[in-house]
């Protein structure tokens, strides 16, 4: 199916701030941000109503001790209300009915939305407080960031099940081979748990000269994750914390010439990022304990946990030998750390240009991923892994492990123009060769198998299997922008970009239920590699058609009195209305993807926002 369809966005952001000065020493301020952010599209196979309120509340107070010290202390306290629905609940038709086609014959399912609803609660508390000193040649700056994050949700994916036909007779005669169903609570909250980070840093700033300026420092990292949670198995009673994470950093900017006409910067770092606390709710959610099975996939031959379509499902009391599908967060697990190191060199031409080239790379390990352990597969000729129906612990469905074996590396040449503001005008244009690399682009993958050849035999695992181009990658990438100030107060500005399109992973639509063991084993599956000329592909070795954007803006500005301006301005985003699709994922989109279709790597996807048009005012005093 094809064709058009609305989606509209209302949102309505309330700010406001106080300032005050207590003291010629010590200054505060207070602001307050509110947002009522609502989603609603006409097509509703797709997450087609989407709410948000957000609150935000921030105090800080900066006190100057005498002549070379200063502090600054925040607080931040923050609430999010998120609610993801579908539109299609409450409807004749609540259910997504999906057909493809699988060795002729053709296969279909029926259920509602797999990962809809949600309803996340979720409230941060942070404070930070920075301390600098200055003496001499250094500037010494000391600091504390402690965030608490606690998060209460409402996950049941499958509640009302996801039926699996093999024909369609079989559909029609309501005669499923599987069925996915979430077995476990299912009031709000099924997750509620805290999160807690504490970070420590500090930090020089040394000038020994007027050419250099040399900066280093170190910061610690520790995330102190739930503990003490019911779980079937020991290792999923608690949540590993990560207390070792030292993060040193090292910087610099010379002047060769001493004139300010060059300048050389560099720099390499070592950086830890946050793990979601949403990665944990499976731990809690799918506990293994009665009657948190999480979802569980089963078969006719299953007795009482199987319900006939479309028969009301007792989700939080299932049949006490019904499938067990428990998840938990391995006990090695840590956050994702990353190696960056950057080195730029830039040049002043004339009195208002500049030119510069700046080189970047950067690699990451202990991305989080998904193993699925209770699985037994071969490998084909090719190297790929294809999973059996059959479980090696017949007691279980899936057990569904977090693990933190991704990698991923980033590697870029940017070369930049710019003109500072000057006889009425500016301009910039950036040029970046990159490439990005990775085992996986997810930032919190809830379901998909991230590494190949993943199962109960760790003598097998290959993360390599997987290398590929990320999702993110953008091999060509140029921006251009500028300003203009026109007759009569008028001012004209823009921005141009033209990027490469994205990649997309290539898959072989004939191996892909075999690949998985399609029905016992469900969707959480690898993607079956292609193989052209005795070769698998590589992951991700497609790439979408490129992208060239022209936003624009025109301006002017009104003054009444000292004290008062009014801002009137016009905005067009896209101006053009380029229209550039790409392949899409799913199995709907199997030809798309499949090297053996007359469709492969035709777009279906709008990837470019529509042309907009935007009338605004600004009032000044």
């Amino acid at each position: 199916m094809s064709g058009t369809f609305l989606r509209s966005v209302d949102n309505l952001i309330l700010f406001g701030k106080v300032d005050h000065q207590f003291n010629p020493s010590n200054s505060g301020s207070l602001r307050v941000n509110y947002s009522d952010f609502e989603r609603i599209s006409s097509y509703k196979d797709e997450e087609s109503l989407k709410t948000e309120e957000v609150t935000s509340i921030v105090g800080q107070v900066v006190s100057v001790i005498g002549s070379n010290k200063v502090n600054e202390a925040r607080i931040q306290i923050a609430d999010n209300a998120l609610d993801r629905l579908s539109q299609r609940v409450g409807e004749p038709i609540e259910a997504q009915v999906r057909f493809r086609n699988r060795d002729g014959l053709g296969s279909g399912s029926l259920g509602k939305f797999d990962f809809l609803p949600i309803f996340v609660e979720e409230g941060k508390t942070q404070f930070q407080d920075n301390f600098s000193y200055l003496f001499g040649v250094h500037d010494l700056k000391f600091g504390i960031d402690y965030r608490s994050d606690d998060l209460k949700q409402l996950f049941a994916g499958s509640l009302d099940g996801r039926y699996d036909f093999n024909t369609v007779e079989d559909f029609v005669n309501n005669d499923a081979s599987n069925v996915r169903i979430y077995y476990g609570k299912v009031t709000f909250p099924n997750y509620d748990e805290t999160q807690e980070l504490l970070s420590l840093y500090a930090q020089d700033t040394w000038r020994p000269n007027d050419r250099l300026t040399i900066s280093y420092g170190i910061r610690y990292g520790a995330t102190y994750n739930p503990d003490n949670l019911p779980h079937l198995f020991p290792q999923g009673q608690n949540i590993p914390d990560d207390t070792n994470n030292w993060q040193p950093r090292f910087g610099f900017t010379y002047t060769p010439g001493g004139e300010g006409t060059d300048v050389v910067r560099g720099g390499i770092g070592l950086f830890t990022g946050r793990t979601p606390s949403l990665i944990f709710a499976s731990q809690v959610q799918q506990n293994g304990i009665f009657p948190n099975f999480g979802r569980v996939n089963v078969q006719p031959s299953d007795g009482d946990a199987f319900v006939p379509c479309c028969d009301p499902i007792n989700n939080e009391n299932p049949p006490a030998d019904a499938p067990n599908s428990p998840s938990y967060v391995d006990p090695t697990f840590e956050d994702a750390e990353t190696l960056r190191m950057n080195l730029g060199y830039e040049r002043q031409i004339g009195q208002a240009w500049s030119a510069g080239v700046d080189l970047v790379y950067a690699e990451t390990d202990k991305l989080q991923s998904n193993i699925e352990l209770n699985r037994t597969f071969t490998l084909d000729q090719f190297g790929r892994p294809f999973y059996s129906s059959t479980r090696p612990n017949p007691d279980f469905n899936e057990i569904f492990t977090r693990q933190s074996l991704g990698e991923s590396e980033y590697k870029a040449l940017t070369l930049k123009v710019e003109r500072r503001f000057r006889d009425r005008y500016q301009f910039r244009a950036h040029y970046t060769y990159s490439e990005d690399r990775d085992t996986d682009s997810n930032e919190r993958s809830a379901t998909g198998v991230t590494v190949s050849i993943a199962g109960n035999d760790r003598a097998l695992w290959n993360p390599g299997y997987d290398w590929g181009l990320s999702e993110r990658d953008v091999k060509n990438r140029l921006l251009v922008s500028g300003l203009v100030e026109l007759p009569w107060g008028f001012r004209v500005s823009g921005i141009a970009e033209y990027r490469s399109g994205r990649p997309w992973d290539p898959s072989d639509a004939g191996a892909d239920f075999a690949a998985c063991g399609f029905g016992a084993l469900g969707f959480n599956c690898t993607i079956p590699r292609p193989v052209v000329n005795g070769v698998v592909l590589e992951r991700n070795s497609g790439r979408n058609e490129s992208i060239t954007t022209v936003d624009l803006r025109l301006s002017k500005m009104f003054d009444f009195g000292d004290r008062y301006q009014i801002e009137l301005f016009a905005e067009v985003f896209n101006l053009f209305d380029e229209q550039a699709t790409a392949v899409c994922f799913g199995f709907t989109c199997n030809d798309q993807r499949d090297p053996t279709s007359d469709e492969l790597g035709l777009g279906s996807n709008r990837v470019t926002g529509p042309q907009q048009v935007q009338l605004g005012a600004r009032f000044r005093f």
